[in-house]
């Protein structure tokens, strides 16, 4: 019959005639067995297996903590790198654009003056302009828009020109200098 204990009955019987008993018991049991602590073996063996699990997280919560950290550091010396090189760009085109300005003034004059005359030209009229300027205010205009005209002009050349002096230097800091 499965079940009834015959069979660890008769084992443990054998066990205390051979004068083993007590080794089959703590076999079976743990050590703390003859001390009424019957559970205290598979206790051990739960908090050791605990323990294990325990050890096993906190050495996976380092390695992740740690290679966070190493990716944290790579990150950053990157980013640093990244803003060295875009200051040095900043820097740079700012040198590029004062010497075109040293180069160019009266282009850059020219610019200022077209875009002044542009925002005076959309502005509308007002009553005073009228009763002053009369007649001339229509060749006033006519000029203005010519200048202005010029103007256009000569700033699409100079913002060419930037462009380019600009284009150059990111091409040159993008091949290494």
């Amino acid at each position: 019959m499965l079940g009834d204990g015959t069979s660890a009955t008769n084992s443990a019987a054998a066990a205390y005639r051979t004068g083993t008993a007590p080794d089959a018991f703590s076999n079976l049991r743990g050590d703390d067995f003859s001390q009424g602590n019957e559970g205290s073996g598979i206790g051990a063996m739960l908090s050791d297996t605990a323990g294990s699990v325990t050890s096993a997280a906190s050495d996976a919560a380092e390695a992740a903590a740690n290679a966070a950290t190493g990716a944290k550091e790579r990150m950053t010396k990157t980013a640093g790198q990244l803003g060295s090189s875009a200051s040095e760009i900043a820097a740079r085109t700012r040198q590029s654009a004062q010497d075109l300005f040293e180069r160019e003034p009266l282009a850059i004059a020219a610019v200022g003056l077209a875009l002044g005359t542009a925002i005076g030209v959309m502005l509308p009229h007002t009553a005073t302009e009228d009763e002053q300027l009369g007649a001339y205010r229509d060749k006033i205009r006519d000029s203005a828009e010519e200048v202005f005209e010029t103007g256009l002009e000569q700033a699409k050349q100079v913002a060419a020109e930037a462009y380019e002096t600009v284009k150059e230097e990111a091409d040159r800091q993008g091949s290494g200098g």
